[in-house]
């Protein structure tokens, strides 16, 4: 529904490129799909709140959501416009495509993790707090890795 509109006005057409057929590709239907399934993916892990304590514990996470939600957005948004603009369904694009939404699946989670340790750090640790996520001994680990 949002790439027919977007399809109908032109978004993203630019001067340079001869905007592609209109038809959307199997590819470009899959990848919405999976764009689809990671934003629930994010969403479906928050419970429905049964308290009002709950409520304003899960309310904590809504900024690392928007952040994940709006960086998923962007790729998926170029995305689109590579599609429009060049149509490729080549083996190269297909394969490249695949290692793209593979790589949005699985990094989901990591993204919510972070942006929910950054988002609680920068709030002053409001919900959940930020030394029950990451430990000391673990922060110590990851940085022993990063200097060999």
């Amino acid at each position: 529904m949002i790439r027919e509109k977007l399809i109908e006005k032109r978004v993203g057409a630019a001067g340079k490129f001869r905007w592609r057929s209109e038809e959307i590709s199997r590819i470009e239907g899959l990848s919405d799909a999976v764009f689809g399934f990671a934003i629930t993916l994010l969403v479906v892990s928050l419970e429905v709140p049964k308290t009002f304590n709950e409520l304003a514990h899960a309310m904590s996470g809504f900024g690392a959501f928007a952040i994940c939600f709006a960086l998923l957005f962007l790729v998926w948004y170029n995305q689109h416009k590579f599609f429009r603009r060049y149509g490729l369904q080549d083996t190269v694009t297909i394969i490249l495509n695949a290692i793209l939404l593979f790589l949005i699946l699985f990094y989901v989670y990591p993204l919510k993790f972070l942006f929910t340790f950054l988002v609680s750090k920068v709030t002053g640790g409001h919900g959940e707090s930020v030394c029950q996520m990451v430990t000391s001994n673990q922060c110590s680990r990851a940085k022993l890795r990063w200097e060999l």
